[in-house]
């Protein structure tokens, strides 16, 4: 395993966990209640305290929340409507929220990358559900496998669990983060924020770049790039049909 630095106190970790599942939430299409918890003040104190705790490079994650907060209190949003005004329903929206269908991999290259990124759910028991329809590569799922990884880190912290166990989590962060999230999620998030006409979804993708700058400079990992175009596709490598045909992103499983 690789001798990599995992940031030490369980505050942070806890904290990085709810970031996680915060911004996973929001990119995935809305599930029943999201409305609610996002106008509750308990919870949007948990976010901001989450944001100090993980918080190394100055307020840039603390300031950029606040944005997200002011924008969402100050706008009704209905989310669901908002999701796919601002993503559409297909991979190849207005803005894609899925990892192969970006840079120049040929498309017999994509299985491959596919098979990665279930690779690292797989090693952990993770398997999708019947019911959802998400390829695993959207951004809400790597982003949802974080927020997992950073909840075993939690336990791994206990006292008298294994530091194996805390190895192969971390290692595990750090890899999927190298690979996969914290390459192309920085210029999804970056393009997201600079796109014109999509509302409060401005600040949420500013405030995911920030997080996300933070979390590959904690592993000493170089910061992704901020722009990868989408891949050229032939007519018949080009999906028109939504990925997810009821519009509901559910959960990844969990094993018992």
């Amino acid at each position: 395993m690789q001798n990599i630095e995992i940031p030490a106190p369980l505050s942070k970790t806890a904290a990085r966990c709810r970031l996680y599942s915060y911004f996973s939430a929001m990119f995935r299409y809305p599930e029943p209640g999201l409305n609610e918890r996002l106008c509750q003040k308990e919870y949007w104190d948990i976010l901001r305290h989450s944001a100090l705790d993980a918080s190394k490079e100055g307020l840039s994650l603390p300031s950029k929340l606040e944005e997200v907060i002011r924008c969402v209190l100050e706008h009704n949003v209905d989310w669901a409507a908002e999701h796919v005004r601002v993503f559409g329903a297909s991979p190849r929206g207005r803005i894609s929220l899925y990892e192969c269908e970006y840079g120049t991999k040929e498309i017999f290259q994509l299985t491959n990358e596919m098979s990665d990124i279930s690779a690292f759910y797989n090693a952990f028991g993770l398997q999708r559900s019947d019911a959802c329809q998400e390829r695993p590569d959207h951004i809400a799922m790597q982003l949802e496998f974080m927020a997992f990884l950073c909840a075993k880190e939690v336990v791994a912290r206990e006292p008298g669990a294994s530091t194996w166990h805390l190895e192969a989590v971390g290692d595990a962060q750090c890899s999927f983060l190298r690979d996969h999230l914290g390459r192309w999620g920085i210029a999804v998030a970056r393009q997201l924020s600079l796109s014109e006409d999509v509302g409060v979804m401005n600040a949420v993708g500013a405030a995911l770049e920030a997080f996300l700058v933070e979390e590959n400079k904690a592993f000493n990992l170089p910061v992704g790039l901020a722009f990868i175009p989408l891949r050229n596709t032939a007519p018949a490598d080009d999906p028109s049909h939504c990925m997810s045909c009821d519009l509901a992103h559910k959960p990844m499983e969990t094993p018992e």
